[in-house]
């Protein structure tokens, strides 16, 4: 690498899991998301980071027990793992965690960095559809020019119902129709995008292939899109997606098994709504 980019380590006691992680270059601060903490790091100087404020938000001992009674881990499943940390605002940060396989979601206040209470007689709100069950789920979320929320996650606490959603904004929250199998069970996310000028959310995902009659489960990538300017539709599909459509990714090399496994994504905007799409794939076998 560069000889003249330095490597800088962070770490903080009773912290662990920093998984999530979000630049804020005006202020030159970066919000990071951990097990059972958010944390705000000063980024200015160059080789160094330093803590200016952290929250502990983990769940309630009534919470954590009813994840142990569900036959989770006390030791290693039933925190609030951090999972969607974006900017709403100038003033504020939404985020939600796994909250011991219950999903929960709340607003920072970054001038005083603390928790903001929904102000809907409960101190958080739900994050099903938003947020996995899981810590160990695959998940995507990306917030939109307008403030609406889009995520790619598991919406049940077993872990085979896959969601494409939108909420916040103003409008109708939409979703996936779990019925109708538009995403396989297994379905697992790695990245989300929204290009400028174009209407359209892209989510990249991997998923068994229902399609192919195979001896064993044959996993194939995918990438979905939907319309941002999509509503919902009548009857059948009220408060669906209109506008979902999938269409598999391949990535091959002559004389060798396909590389059907999805790892991470990237995008590269253009100019007039385009991009450029880079990934990294590997092969089940």
């Amino acid at each position: 690498g560069d000889p003249r980019r330095t490597l800088t380590h962070f770490s903080q006691d009773n912290v662990s899991h920093y998984d999530i992680f979000l630049l804020d270059e005006s202020k030159e601060e970066l919000y990071v998301g951990a097990r059972d903490h958010v944390l705000a790091l000063a980024v200015g100087t160059s080789g160094s980071l330093r803590a200016k404020a952290s929250i502990i938000w983990g769940p309630t001992t009534e919470k954590t027990s009813e994840c142990a009674f569900k036959k989770k881990s006390q030791e290693t499943e039933c925190f609030n793992f951090i999972r969607v940390l974006v900017a709403l605002n100038q003033t504020h940060l939404y985020v939600c965690g796994t909250y011991a396989f219950s999903p929960a979601c709340t607003y920072i206040h970054l001038e005083n960095f603390t928790l903001v209470s929904s102000g809907r007689g409960q101190p958080f709100l739900d994050g099903k559809g938003q947020c996995p069950f899981d810590p160990q789920h695959t998940y995507t979320a990306l917030l939109v020019a307008d403030g609406e929320l889009y995520a790619g996650t598991m919406n049940n606490f077993q872990g085979n119902e896959p969601i494409i959603s939108r909420s916040l904004g103003t409008r109708t929250l939409l979703k996936t129709d779990a019925f109708l199998r538009w995403l396989s069970a297994d379905a697992a996310f790695v990245a989300s995008f929204s290009i400028p000028g174009d209407d359209k959310v892209y989510f990249f995902f991997e998923e068994t292939a229902d399609e192919f009659d195979f001896f064993e489960r044959l996993l194939v990538p995918r990438v979905a899109r939907v319309c941002k300017s999509d509503v919902g539709g009548d009857k059948v599909l009220q408060k669906k997606w209109t506008t979902f459509l999938k269409a598999q990714l391949v990535c091959s090399q002559a004389g060798r098994v396909p590389f059907n496994v999805i790892h991470h994504a990237f995008a590269l905007p253009r100019h007039g709504g385009r991009a450029d799409f880079y990934a990294v794939f590997t092969s089940q076998w």
